[in-house]
C-alpha cells in the first residue's frame, strides 16, 4: 500500500476499530490494531519527513507531514492507553515517549501535549521516588510541558478544559499546590464534561497509590470527587 492516502485511511480505520475493541473490553484486539496502524504510517512520515528536510518546504508538504505525524502520535498515545489498562506500565511509557518525540518536534508543528504529559504521568508511576526526592529531570519535564500546556491555553484553545486540567495535574506533581488550585478553578468555570474530571480523577487515584502521603494529590483527588458530586447533584436536579 503506496499511497499516502490510502494509507492514511486505512491507518484511521484500524484507529477507529480499535476503540471498538477497547469499549468491548477486548485489549488484546485493541492493541494489534494500534501496532498495525502505526507500523503502516510510521514509513509515511519517514518519508514525508526526509522530503521537507531536503528544501521541499511547500505549504502544501508542510500540511501532509503534519497530519501524517499527528496522526502517528495519536496512535502511540492511544496504545500507551491501552498497554496502561493492562498493567504494562513500562510499554506504555515507551508508546507515550514515542508520541512525546513527535510533538515536540517542530518539523511537525502539533500543538499537543498529551503524550508529553502521559509519559511524566507514566514516569512517576513506575519511579515515584523521584517526585519525593525532587529530581531536578522530571521537574524540569514537567516545567517544559506546563509552560506548553500555558502557551496552548493562552494563545491556541484557551477554553480546552482537557488542557486546564492537565495543567493542574503537572503542578500538583510539581507540589504547587496552590498553582494547582488555581487551575481547578479555572477548570470548573468551564464546565467540562464528565469525562474530564473522571479521567483527571483516575489519574490521580493512580498516582495517589504510588505516591503516599503526598499532600497536593490528597488535595487534587478531594477537589476531583467533589466536582464529580456536584455534576451528579445538578444531573438529579433536572
Amino acid at each position: 500500500m503506496s499511497d499516502q492516502k490510502d494509507v492514511a485511511e486505512r491507518a484511521s480505520q484500524l484507529k477507529q476499530d480499535s476503540r471498538d475493541f477497547r469499549d468491548k473490553g477486548d485489549y488484546a484486539s485493541a492493541e494489534a490494531t494500534l501496532t498495525e496502524a502505526i507500523a503502516l504510517l510510521t514509513p509515511v512520515v519517514e518519508q514525508l519527513t526526509k522530503t521537507v528536510k531536503q528544501n521541499n518546504q511547500s505549504a502544501e508538504l508542510r500540511q501532509s507531514v503534519h497530519d501524517a505525524a499527528d496522526e502517528l502520535a495519536d496512535l502511540q498515545g492511544s496504545l500507551g492507553g491501552i498497554l496502561r489498562r493492562q498493567g504494562r506500565l513500562f510499554e506504555a511509557l515507551a508508546a507515550y515517549r514515542k508520541g512525546a518525540e513527535l510533538e515536540q518536534d517542530a518539523c511537525y508543528a502539533i500543538d499537543a501535549t498529551y503524550n508529553q504529559v502521559q509519559a511524566i504521568v507514566l514516569t512517576v508511576l513506575t519511579q515515584p521516588d523521584l517526585i519525593h526526592a525532587r529530581d531536578d529531570a522530571i521537574h524540569a519535564e514537567i516545567d517544559r510541558v506546563s509552560k506548553a500546556l500555558l502557551n496552548i491555553l493562552k494563545f491556541a484553545r484557551p477554553r480546552d478544559s482537557w488542557a486546564r486540567s492537565d495543567l493542574g495535574l503537572l503542578l500538583t506533581l510539581k507540589g504547587d499546590e496552590a498553582g494547582a488550585e488555581t487551575e481547578w478553578r479555572r477548570l470548573d468555570k468551564l464546565n467540562p464534561i464528565r469525562d474530564v474530571y473522571q479521567s483527571g480523577l483516575s489519574a490521580l487515584k493512580d498516582i495517589r497509590a504510588k505516591l503516599i502521603g503526598f499532600a497536593p494529590v490528597e488535595k487534587a483527588v478531594a477537589h476531583f470527587e467533589a466536582a464529580l458530586t456536584k455534576l451528579s447533584q445538578r444531573r438529579q436536579r433536572r
